[in-house]
């Protein structure tokens, strides 16, 4: 191993875990920020009058991002911090999955309704910029519990 990564193992091994889980927290919902704003701009929108399930632009509002950091055990085995982001509630879910596979009202006379998926696309979008932000603000964290 070179000196260089060697010496920034020997930092890191210095740095309280609690620096890091807040560190590794602030990058995580960031980078959920990048990924909620690309479904909220490609997410489908009613027009302009409520029907169904939802109010007007009540799925795009609904998104929100939720962070999960790996306790000690846990990442000793694997499992990683994450960040999920997803509508708020129950009901803007079910929407949510309608939209992307599509659906037919409740009796069998019902028109199926088309599938308009989003999810996806969104998440090919900001792939890039999503993991840049990641490294940019946990970059900007680590330094600054390094003090440099």
């Amino acid at each position: 191993m070179s000196d260089d990564f060697q010496q920034l193992r020997a930092k890191l091994d210095r740095l309280k875990r609690d620096a890091l889980v807040a560190a590794e927290r602030k990058a995580l919902r960031s980078t959920g920020e990048v990924i909620r704003e690309e479904l909220m701009t490609l997410a489908p929108e009613q027009a302009g009058k409520a029907e169904g399930l939802l109010a007007v632009g009540e799925l795009k509002a609904s998104f929100r991002s939720y962070v999960r950091i790996a306790r000690d055990d846990k990442a000793a085995s694997g499992t990683e911090d994450t960040v999920v982001v997803m509508p708020n509630t129950k009901v803007t879910r079910d929407v949510l999955g309608w939209l992307e596979r599509g659906h037919a009202g409740r009796t069998k006379d019902a028109n199926r309704t088309n599938p308009r998926p989003f999810v996806r696309a969104a998440q090919d979008a900001v792939e890039t910029k999503a993991v840049d932000t990641y490294r940019e603000v946990m970059t900007s964290e680590i330094k600054k519990a390094f003090n440099e």
